[in-house]
């Protein structure tokens, strides 16, 4: 069952709300909480049949602890996203990568292949060839390193863009997902 709830008032202090049983509960608040945390109280503070037992419960009399204010965890998760941007923005990429995403789509090449063996018509194999030597030219077999925005701007103009998951690109030992605007 859903909760439905009115808010009836809102300070930098606390907010107050209404439930459908005509229940009013008010919940200190502070203005850096986003709307997902005060509804997560919301929910909590509606007075719904608790099915469990003591046990269920994971203090007991006399446990002590430590934790941080909510503002230090909002502070080191964005530190942290930071930091993991950081570091996708380091990342490099070989020529090899850059070809791979740059080639024609393998069933491409195996259909114009086929079709020029059993039609004669080799239109579209030299089609497909031509843009393997244009790849080969533009990314030579060197040392170079290609960066994260250069990956994806070549993924975004590649022939097979049209074949895989938008933003998905398989490189080294793991998936590597990047957002393709397109």
């Amino acid at each position: 069952m859903a909760i439905n709830y009115t808010v009836t008032e809102v300070t930098k202090e606390f907010i107050k709300v209404k439930y459908q049983d005509d229940r009013e509960v008010v919940i200190p608040i502070r203005t850096w909480v986003d709307k997902e945390w005060i509804e997560a109280n919301i929910q909590q503070r509606y007075n719904e049949v608790d099915e469990g037992s003591v046990e269920d419960i994971p203090f007991k009399v006399g446990d002590t602890g430590t934790i941080s204010t909510i503002q230090e965890g909002e502070k080191a998760i964005k530190e942290e996203l930071i930091k993991q941007q950081e570091l996708e923005a380091s990342y490099t990429f070989d020529y090899k990568l850059m070809r791979r995403v740059s080639y024609p789509f393998t069933n491409d090449s195996i259909g114009a292949l086929i079709k020029a063996v059993l039609t004669g018509d080799k239109t579209e194999l030299e089609e497909i060839n031509k843009v393997i030597e244009e790849v080969k030219a533009k990314y030579p077999k060197d040392d170079k390193k290609y960066t994260k925005d250069e990956l994806i701007e070549q993924k975004s103009k590649a022939p097979s863009r049209g074949h895989f998951p938008d933003g998905y690109l398989r490189g080294g030992v793991a998936p590597i997902f990047v957002a393709v605007n397109q």
